[in-house]
C-alpha cells in the first residue's frame, strides 16, 4: 500500500476511492540565493576548535526552567555547568581571569555567571571568588567578595549578545581592570588594598546560555599588551603564573583538560563540547555553497523568518534543543523551513560504535568505549538504549522470545503470525494493569543478560561496558554497528513558524512546547521510543512519553509515517488549538497487550478550566486520511470538536474496552466522523463513550467490521447515517438509553435514561443486532432500545422504507439468530479466502 515514505497512497472502500499523492522533489537546481545549506560532508574542509555549549536542556532534552509562562520560557534551573576541582588554588590580591564568551540572547535571563562560584550572580555576595558575570544584554560585572561585603563594578554598554568576545578581569592589588576584546573597558582603584576572601573559583558557566572557550586563570595581573598578544591564539600551558587553562578539550574520562602544568581537570555537567569551524576560504560557515554549515543546529541558530535551510544527504547525529527560535507567540509569521534535499536525510539519534567484536560460545562481545561515543556526541554518554547492525534492528534480550518486530508480517487480528509480537501476550516490564483476563508477566529488565538466548538479541553490561549480541545474518564489525544514546532528538520551547520537510527522524522523540504554526511534511518517524527507556507506569509523574506537541496552536503533521515506536505515543497533541493530522500512516507500533498508547489530541481549548466552561473556546481538531495497521496501540482519539474523515483503522492487537475511533463525552460533542473503515480494531469499532455521553455528533458513511460492537454511540442528538456494522460478536449498532445525563455537565449527577431519544439513525445496515433508543428504530416507549424488542415490534416496512435500516434479525420471520445475513462470502475473508486460487473464487462468486 505504501510504496515509499515520500509517496503515501491510501485506498478506501468502493464508495470513496481516495488516492493522495504528494511528492516532494528538491535538487540543487532549485536552490535560491537565500538558502542556507547544511552539508555534513563539509566537515572535511574545516579546521575545528572546541568550545563548551550551555543551554536550558539536560542530556535528554528536558527543559531546565519554568516553561509554564505564557509567552516566554524562564530558564531558571539550568543544570549545564563546568565544575572546577578543589585543587584550584585560592586567588590572592593579584590575578587575571580570561575567557572567550558568546552569550545567547534571552529576555528572561538577565544575570549570567562566566567565571566564579554558585553564589547568586545577581547579587554582590561576600562569599565570592574573583568573578566575571554578564547582565542584561550589554553589561559586564566584575569583582570579588572581601571582608563582610563584596566588591563589584558594573560596566554598561561594553558588549552585545550573540557575538563572540574576549573578556578579561585583572587586579594587581591596587587597580581592577576590565578588558573587552583586548581594549580597556573599565579601570578602578576602588578595591585598592583589598584581599579577596579565601573562596575558590569553582564554576564556569553558572546559569549561562551560550558558548565559552579559552578560559584562563592566572595568579598574576596581566597587562593589556600581555592579554592582546595571546587572546586570539593558544597558550603553551607552561606560562608563568598560569593556574588553569581550559581550551575545552576532554580526556578519556570525559573530564575537561587543564592544559596548564597543574592538571586541574574539571567535570562537565550537561554542557556539550562542540566545535567552531573555519578554513582558509571561510572565516566561519555561513550557509553558502562555498561555506555550508556542517550541522543542522548551526544553521537553525542563525536562521530568521523567511529562510530556507536545505539539508544535504546524510545522517546527522545531532540534537536540536533550543528555545525562542523564530518566536512569534501564537502568531503566524514568515517561516523557517528545514528541508532534506533528497530522501536520504536523517536526523539520527544513534552514534556509530567503533569497537572490536569477538565471537565465543555463540555470542559476539565488544568492549564499548563510551568516551569515544561521548566525544562524537559532544556530551557524556553513559547508556545504550538500542542497537542496529547493518541498519537492522536488534532486539533487547526479553523473557519471551519473538521474531524481529521490524519484519513485515502476514498477521491479521484473527490469525496472527506465529512467533511474532502479534501472536504473543507480551506485557510491559513494569507493573501496568491490563484487561482482566490478561496474565501479566512479572516485572523484568529489558536487555537483561539472563534473557539473552535468541537470534538478534543483545544486552549491555553497563558496569563493565561490554556489549553482547547473538547475531543473525548480520555480523557486527567495527563499522556497521550503531547505538542509541538518548531519548529525544528535537526539543523546542516557544519556537514558532517552523517547517520540517523530507527528513527521517530516527531513534528519538520530538517535543514542541508552546510552539505554534509548526508543519511536519513528508517525514518518517522510526524507533522514536524503546521498551526499557522508562519503567514508569500510567498515572505516575513522568509517565507521558513519545512524540508530543504541548500547547500552542495550528500544529500540522502531513504525509508522515510513524513506525516501530514502542511503549510510548506515536504522536500526541496536548492543549494544542486546531491540531491537524493529514495523510498519516501508523504501523508496527508497540509490543505490549497492557498499554494504550493511542495517537491522540486532547484539551484543545482555551479560556476556562473545563472545555464546557462559558469562557472556554475550542480549537477543533482534524484527522484526515489516517491509516493505522498492525499496532498494539489504542485507536485514534481525535480531541474536541474533531473531524475524522477517510480513516482506515485495522488490525489492532490489544483486547480492551476501547475502539478504533474513541471519543469521550467532550470529544464526542459536536464531532464529525465520515468515510472511514474500522476493521478488527478493539472491542468497539467506534465509540462515543463516558458515564455521561456527549451530544450532537455526526457519523456517516462508516464501515465497522470484525469488532465486538461495531458502533457504540452513547449520548443524544447524534446523526448516524450510512453505517455498516458487520461480523460483530455482540452488537452492530448500539445507541443506548443509559449513560446519558443531559446537557448540563456541571450538575450531571444521574442518568436520565433518555439517551439517544433525539438521535437519528438512517440508511444503515446491522447484520445481527441493533440496540437503538431512537424513534428511527421503532417506538422507544415499546422497544426501550432493545434489539429483540425492535425486531419483534417494528415492521421491516418501517425500518426499510421509513428509516432505511437493514436489520438482519428483523428480516428473519422468527426474529432469531442467526437472522438474515447479507453477503455471507464477506465473512472472515482474511483467513477463509486468502489462500484460495483465483479459479476457486471465481467459481463460487463469479
Amino acid at each position: 500500500m505504501f510504496a515509499s515514505p515520500r509517496l503515501i497512497i491510501i485506498h478506501f472502500f468502493s464508495m470513496k476511492n481516495i488516492i493522495t499523492k504528494i511528492i516532494l522533489v528538491l535538487s540543487a537546481s532549485i536552490l535560491i540565493a537565500d538558502d542556507l545549506i547544511v552539508d555534513k560532508n563539509s566537515l572535511n574542509q574545516y579546521e575545528q576548535d572546541n568550545y563548551a555549549h550551555f543551554n536550558s536542556f539536560n542530556f535528554h532534552g528536558e527543559y531546565q526552567g519554568n516553561n509554564a509562562k505564557d509567552s516566554t520560557p524562564l530558564p531558571n534551573y539550568i543544570s549545564d555547568r563546568i565544575n572546577l576541582p578543589e585543587t584550584i588554588p585560592i586567588l590572592g590580591n593579584q590575578f587575571t581571569l580570561e575567557a572567550m564568551v558568546y552569550s545567547k540572547a534571552h529576555p528572561l535571563l538577565p544575570h549570567r555567571g562566566i567565571i566564579g562560584n554558585d553564589a547568586n550572580v545577581a547579587t554582590n555576595d561576600q562569599n565570592r571568588p574573583p568573578t566575571i558575570t554578564f547582565h542584561s544584554d550589554h553589561q559586564i560585572n566584575y569583582g570579588f567578595g572581601t571582608g563582610n561585603e563584596g566588591f563589584a563594578k558594573a560596566v554598561n554598554n561594553v558588549r552585545v549578545d550573540n557575538e563572540w568576545l574576549h573578556v578579561a578581569f585583572s587586579f594587581d592589588g591596587t587597580t581592577c581592570k576590565l578588558f573587552v576584546n583586548g581594549e580597556l573597558a573599565d579601570s578602578t582603584d576602588e578595591a585598592a588594598g583589598l584581599i579577596p576572601n579565601p573562596v575558590p573559583i569553582s564554576i564556569i558557566g553558572s546559569k549561562f546560555l551560550g558558548k565559552i572557550d579559552e578560559v584562563r586563570i592566572w595568579n598574576l595581573a596581566r597587562s593589556q599588551t600581555d592579554i592582546q598578544s595571546t587572546m586570539n591564539g593558544a597558550l603553551s600551558g607552561d606560562e608563568t603564573g598560569l593556574v588553569a587553562y581550559y581550551p575545552m578539550d576532554v580526556n578519556e574520562n570525559w573530564m575537561l583538560i587543564d592544559h596548564s602544568v597543574n592538571d586541574n581537570h574539571a567535570s562537565i555537567v550537561d554542557a556539550e563540547i562542540l566545535q567552531r569551524y573555519s578554513s582558509q576560504n571561510c572565516e566561519s560557515p555561513n550557509g553558502s555553497s562555498l561555506c555550508p554549515f556542517p550541522k543542522i543546529r548551526d544553521a537553525l541558530e542563525v536562521a530568521e523568518g523567511g529562510d530556507n535551510i536545505i539539508v544535504k544527504e546524510g545522517r546527522y547525529s545531532e540534537v536540536l534543543f533550543d528555545e525562542l527560535i523564530n518566536h512569534s507567540y501564537e502568531t503566524q509569521a514568515p517561516k523557517i523551513t528545514i528541508t532534506g534535499e533528497t530522501e536520504n536525510v536523517k536526523l539520527d539519534g544513534t552514534i556509530e560504535l567503533n569497537a572490536n567484536w569477538e565471537y565465543s560460545n555463540g555470542r559476539y562481545t565488544a568492549q564499548v568505549d563510551l568516551n569515544d561515543i561521548s566525544k562524537r556526541a559532544g556530551i557524556k554518554v553513559e547508556e545504550i538504549y538500542a542497537l542496529w547492525v547493518n541498519d537492522r534492528y536488534m532486539i533487547p534480550a526479553m523473557p519471551i522470545n519473538f521474531k524481529n518486530p521490524t519484519d513485515p508480517t502476514t498477521s491479521v487480528q484473527n490469525n496472527p503470525e506465529s512467533g511474532t509480537v502479534f501472536a504473543l501476550n507480551l506485557t510491559t516490564p513494569y507493573y501496568q494493569r491490563g484487561e482482566e483476563t490478561l496474565e501479566l508477566q512479572d516485572p523484568y529488565i529489558v536487555g537483561d543478560i539472563d534473557n539473552l538466548d535468541a537470534l538478534e538479541e543483545w544486552s549491555f553490561d553497563k558496569e563493565n561496558k561490554i556489549l553482547y549480541l547473538i547475531a543473525g545474518n548480520n555480523i557486527p564489525d567495527s563499522t556497521n554497528v550503531r547505538v542509541r544514546i538518548r531519548t529525544q532528538i528535537l526539543s523546542l520551547e516557544f519556537s514558532d513558524n517552523l517547517e520540517f520537510k523530507n527528513i527521517d527522524f530516527f531513534a528519538g522523540t520530538f517535543l514542541f512546547h508552546k510552539s505554534s504554526f509548526i508543519l511536519f511534511e513528508d517525514l518518517k518517524f522510526s524507533h522514536s521510543w524503546e521498551a526499557g527507556i522508562s519503567y514508569i507506569s500510567a498515572g505516575n509523574p513522568g509517565y507521558p512519553r513519545g512524540n508530543r506537541f504541548r500547547f500552542g496552536t495550528n500544529n500540522t503533521v502531513r504525509n508522515c509515517i510513524f513506525e516501530y515506536i514502542n511503549d510510548a505515543r506515536a504522536i500526541h497533541w496536548g492543549g494544542v488549538m486546531y491540531p491537524l493530522g493529514e495523510n498519516i500512516l501508523f504501523q508496527y507500533n508497540d509490543w505490549f497487550k497492557n498499554t494504550v498508547w493511542t495517537p491522540s489530541a486532547s484539551d484543545n481549548f482555551r479560556g476556562g478550566k473545563k472545555w464546557w466552561s462559558a469562557s472556554s473556546s475550542v480549537g477543533g481538531s482534524t484527522f484526515r486520511y489516517i491509516t493505522s495497521k498492525q499496532n498494539h496501540t489504542g485507536g485514534l482519539q481525535p480531541g474536541l470538536k474533531s473531524l475524522v474523515e477517510y480513516a482506515r483503522i485495522q488490525d489492532q492487537y490489544i483486547n480492551i474496552d476501547g475502539s478504533g475511533i474513541q471519543r469521550t463525552r467532550g470529544n464526542a460533542t459536536n464531532s464529525t466522523t465520515r468515510y472511514s473503515w474500522l476493521l478488527n480494531t478493539q472491542r468497539n469499532g467506534m465509540r462515543l463513550d463516558s458515564s455521561c455521553g456527549g451530544t450532537d455528533a455526526v457519523i456517516h458513511n462508516v464501515v465497522s467490521g470484525g469488532n465486538k460492537i461495531a458502533f457504540r454511540l452513547k449520548g443524544d442528538r447524534h446523526r448516524a447515517f450510512h453505517l455498516l456494522g458487520y461480523d460483530t460478536n455482540q452488537n452492530d449498532i448500539s445507541m443506548p438509553r443509559n449513560k446519558y445525563c443531559g446537557d448540563d455537565p456541571v450538575n450531571d449527577k444521574s442518568e436520565t435514561m433518555a439517551g439517544n431519544l433525539n438521535s437519528r439513525l438512517l440508511n444503515s445496515v446491522a447484520e445481527k443486532n441493533i440496540s437503538a433508543h431512537t424513534p428511527d428504530a421503532g417506538d422507544p416507549n415499546i422497544t426501550l432500545g432493545n434489539g429483540d424488542l425492535i425486531a419483534e415490534n417494528t415492521s421491516n416496512e418501517f425500518l426499510l422504507n421509513q428509516s432505511g435500516i437493514w436489520f438482519g434479525k428483523a428480516l428473519d420471520p422468527d426474529h432469531t439468530q442467526p437472522g438474515n445475513y447479507p453477503h455471507l462470502e464477506l465473512q472472515d475473508p482474511w483467513f477463509e479466502n486468502r489462500t484460495r486460487s483465483v479459479e476457486s473464487l471465481v467459481s463460487q462468486f463469479g
